[in-house]
């Protein structure tokens, strides 16, 4: 699998984007800082779903 975004379209509901990370291509560091600038958006009220 390569690193990427994916959009799956959902029957009757908005679309959604889902990224995919390739193993030992991102550090642990990138993905958090990945996973923060997420958050940022979503307390933006940008629509996105933060990881848990």
């Amino acid at each position: 699998m390569r690193t990427g975004s994916i959009r799956f379209g959902l029957a009757g509901k908005p679309s959604i984007i889902v990224k995919f990370y390739r193993p030992e291509r991102w550090t642990t560091q990138q993905i958090l800082e990945e996973h923060s600038y997420t958050q940022e958006l979503v307390d933006l009220e940008i629509p996105g779903r933060a990881s848990d």
